[in-house]
């Protein structure tokens, strides 16, 4: 979780843990892990407070309800709720990257002309950045519409940032392809 945050602040978005009245949240592992596993955006505790009443009451082995509640109960989720203010985004954090890494290209153009200086994201732009932020990093996770690892996000002012915030994480390397020769032509010998 705590990656997720740092990488969301290098490009400008400043999220403040809370214990309640949050307009983002993050389920993720016990600590010291802390493995996020599902975020969402909410307008009041209501969703977050549905969510922990499923995860402790309903009962995935005898009725079909939503997907998170096996998602939250096989993981131990905890709840950790965060307050996004627009006028808190830094646009200039996302630009230094960028020039810093020398990125260039018609999705950079994009992001000039989708973020003017002084442009604040909304809350529910915030909650795809984090779901992208993730995906960037290789993360398994659970969000209601926006974590697909095809085509359909690329291009999308999320899915750019989240590239480099991510790209500018000087901790992360992208491992190198597993030589387990399980291809297909290792199976047909």
């Amino acid at each position: 979780m705590h990656k997720l945050i740092e990488a969301a602040e290098r490009v400008g978005v400043e999220l403040r843990k809370t214990g309640n009245g949050g307009n983002l949240y993050v389920w993720h592992t016990p600590s010291p892990e802390d493995a996020v596993v599902y975020i969402g955006k909410s307008a009041s505790d209501l969703r977050v407070e549905n969510e922990t009443r499923w995860r402790d009451g309903l009962d995935p082995r005898h009725q079909i309800v939503s997907g998170i509640v096996t998602l939250l109960r096989v993981n131990h989720a905890d709840l950790q709720a965060f307050h996004y203010d627009p006028a808190s985004f830094d646009g200039r954090r996302w630009r230094d990257i960028r020039l810093k890494n020398g990125w260039s290209g018609s999705l950079f153009d994009r992001l000039d002309s989708d973020l003017p200086a002084g442009y604040g994201f909304s809350a529910s732009t915030v909650e795809k950045l984090l779901v992208r932020i993730a995906v960037r990093y290789g993360v398994p996770i659970g969000n209601s519409q926006f974590g697909s690892q095809w085509e359909n996000p690329i291009g999308t002012v999320s899915d750019t940032l989240a590239a480099l915030a991510v790209d500018a994480d000087p901790s992360f390397e992208v491992p190198e392809p597993d030589a387990r020769g399980d291809s297909i032509e290792a199976t047909e010998r």
